[in-house]
């Protein structure tokens, strides 16, 4: 990878994030327009190919690119990501494993996720609805067929592009020791992991079946099949409970209980799941056709039936012109839709065509909506056989072809798990990787005065984070004050007064974030010190406020950066951990030279529980397109505010652009975006509810 020239100054596409002094400018033969993030494993960044295709370019980090172990499973992982082909599985179409650091290029698939689109347009519907489950489950058989499995199948891995639902994110090596799961320790999303991998069976092709499963039903109802209100009890529900499926058309419902079965052994696997939604939705009869003769089937229901995803804010000359080539030389695909840009969205590993256009090429005849050719009694029957039929059906029978991937084909299979419980170092990885990549999360750091001290004054620090739309927070004075904000889309820190008036506007002040790494420091800074030096003294099985954890505690050298040269100075400290049977975190405790007083660290809203000071991103009037949701009071919930706030911003008022502060559903609401045009906020409107506080409200941060 080559840092190159300096940037061509050409306007960044919206997609798109500015590239940073140390970033690449080119990766291979990829030229670098821009980030388009940055997660646990590395960092993604949306990159130009010689034949002008938008392509996404995952650079691993510097501290797992220096891990031989890690380095070894990207490189088999990643030779195995190569053989998956089909229409709804994102293409790989270069890697380099011996790199340093290693990378892999994949498509760029414009559109919102899953999750993105539920919330923001609510559930699927009818044919559209089943077009996902087949798209989706298509994807999944050529993933399984190719020797992987996805292991992490949910809402936030699977892109509604303009063509089709795409499956990303498979297949990508994870350090060994990050994965422990005997015991019930499963480092994962609770709601989306089987029961089995609870109990410690290692990942397998029907552990994504049932994340399919749950997929789809939260595709139809805009919640998960096993919703709470924490981690823990969504697991319970997910080991112990039917699915909660109220909502889902009762044509799919057979086929989801299949999916969601408790036992691996009773579900069908994602070919006769794809099979049988495809045969549901045709006319003619499939049965002695070969999954690998299917996909121009699969287009033409797509194209028939597949609407309202807009991706016109995607254009290839941007993307080219900020990666400093010829946009003149991107001929047609340049010149094309947004769906034509995504070269390779519905394509095999070689990214060639797209995915409306080869529903001409391929066997279109009989492809009609699954209202033309069948209603819920077709589905039902055809889901039944799918269930009785999943041994012994014969040649041709929907629910036992084994042809995606051809004779002697390799089966799926992961990473070994290991036999015994987890080790502490093992178990202290996995925290790092779920703060790393979950999408929410909440840490507090507290400590208390020695009583004898003449001034005592409690230490308490938040540190919220929101993955949509990409928020970190920092809340000092205990939780009352806003400190911080941190946007990682725009690059940008934005700063709010004590008092709760001020408005957020940029800074740049020695209490700013100015980064990703400088926002999750603080809370990855003790695990990472734990991992490299704890030394443990006793391990017990215990309770933490009625959470069945495990408790590590011993002693390791902390890190404290010092105040006056920025430089790491080491402490001793003793330590004690605790960990719930999921592999969150739930409490840290330490000890430090010159504090009396332990200092505690406490951990919640994991993975979409965040229910306190960041509500998100929601739609806006027409000149502003989305604002972000911040909360400047503890005592402000989202499930409260935020739907008085999407309400109000579809009111004529606010979608003028110029309402005042007035009553609305017991709230005093104001949007006024044209008032801070000559201002350096990013705060355009606010909600509070009534009897609130001086400067308690929900406020609108603008974004761009």
């Amino acid at each position: 990878m080559a840092p190159g020239s300096e940037p061509t100054g050409a306007p960044l596409p919206p997609e798109l994030r500015p590239l940073r002094e140390e970033d690449p400018r080119r990766i291979g033969p990829y030229r670098v327009a821009g980030r388009l993030g940055q997660g646990g494993m590395g960092t993604v960044f949306g990159a130009i190919d010689a034949d002008g295709r938008c392509i996404a370019v995952k650079v691993v980090s510097p501290r797992h690119a220096s891990d031989p172990a890690f380095r070894a499973a990207f490189a088999r992982e990643v030779e195995l990501m190569r053989r998956v082909g089909g229409v709804c599985a994102v293409a790989v179409h270069g890697a380099d494993t011996r790199a340093d650091p290693p990378w892999v290029a994949t498509d760029f698939v414009p559109g919102p996720t899953l999750g993105g689109h539920v919330r923001e347009s609510g559930p699927l519907e009818d044919e559209m609805l089943t077009a996902f489950a087949a798209g989706t489950a298509e994807a999944l058989a050529a993933i399984h067929a190719a020797g992987i499995v996805h292991c992490d199948v949910k809402p936030g891995n699977v892109i509604l592009s303009p063509d089709g639902p795409r499956v990303l994110d498979f297949g990508i090596a994870r350090p060994a020791a990050s994965r422990p799961d005997p015991s019930g320790a499963v480092f994962g999303s609770p709601g989306w992991v089987s029961p089995e991998r609870f109990r410690g069976a290692p990942p397998a092709p029907a552990s994504d079946v049932f994340a399919w499963g749950a997929l789809v039903a939260y595709a139809a109802t805009g919640r998960s099949p096993f919703a709470a209100d924490d981690t823990g009890e969504r697991q319970r529900r997910a080991v112990e409970e039917d699915p909660d499926l109220d909502g889902v058309p009762a044509g799919l419902v057979p086929m989801l209980q299949a999916a969601l079965a408790k036992d691996p052994a009773h579900r069908p696997d994602a070919e006769s799941i794809y099979r049988g939604l495809l045969d549901y939705s045709v006319a003619e009869d499939i049965s002695a056709v070969p999954t690998s003769d299917l996909a121009g089937r699969l287009r033409g229901l797509l194209s028939g039936v597949w609407t309202g995803i807009d991706a016109s804010w995607h254009d290839p000359r941007m993307w080219a012109a900020a990666a400093g080539t010829a946009a003149a030389g991107l001929g047609a695909v340049a010149a094309g839709s947004a769906a034509a840009g995504a070269a390779g969205a519905g394509t095999g590993a070689s990214g060639t065509a797209g995915a409306a256009t080869g529903a001409a090429a391929g066997t279109g005849a009989g492809v009609g909506s699954t209202a033309a050719v069948g209603g819920a009694g077709k589905l039902a029957a055809v889901v039944t056989a799918a269930i009785v039929g999943t041994v012994g059906v014969g040649v041709g029978g929907l629910f036992v072809a084994r042809s995606v991937a051809g004779e002697g084909a390799p089966q799926a299979e992961a990473s070994p798990s290991p036999t015994a419980p987890p080790t502490p170092e093992e178990a202290v990885a996995g925290v790092i990787e779920l703060f790393e990549t979950a999408e929410s999360y909440h840490a507090v750091l507290e400590n208390e005065s020695s009583p004898d001290d003449p001034a005592p004054r409690p230490v308490e620090l938040s540190y919220v984070h929101r993955s949509d739309p990409d928020f970190y927070q920092r809340h000092s004075g205990g939780t009352e004050a806003v400190d911080a904000v941190y946007d990682v889309h725009n690059d940008r820190n934005l700063q709010y007064g004590p008092a709760f008036v001020a408005d957020f506007s940029p800074s740049s002040d020695g209490n700013s974030i100015e980064s990703e790494e400088d926002a999750r420091a603080p809370v990855l800074r003790p695990f990472r010190d734990l991992l490299e030096s704890m030394e443990v003294r006793e391990e017990e099985t215990t309770e933490l406020d009625g959470t069945p954890a495990t408790l590590i505690s011993g002693d390791y050298q902390g890190s404290e950066p010092d105040p006056r040269t920025g430089e790491d100075r080491l402490e001793d400290r003793a330590f004690s951990l605790w960990i719930s049977e999921q592999g969150v975190p739930l409490r840290l405790e330490y000890t430090r030279p010159e504090s009396p007083t332990p200092w505690t660290w406490t951990y919640s809203a994991f993975d979409g529980d965040l229910d306190r000071w960041n509500c998100g991103a929601v739609s806006a009037a027409p000149a502003v397109d989305e604002v972000v949701l911040v909360a400047t009071s503890p005592d402000i919930s989202c499930s409260e505010g935020r739907p008085v706030v999407e309400r109000y911003l579809e009111t004529p008022e606010a979608q003028g652009g110029a309402a005042p502060p007035a009553g609305f559903e017991g709230w005093t609401c104001t949007f006024q975006p044209s008032a801070q045009s000559t201002r350096t906020s990013a705060e355009l409107g606010s909600c509070a509810p009534e009897g609130a506080a001086q400067g308690e409200r929900l406020a609108m941060i603008q974004m761009f």
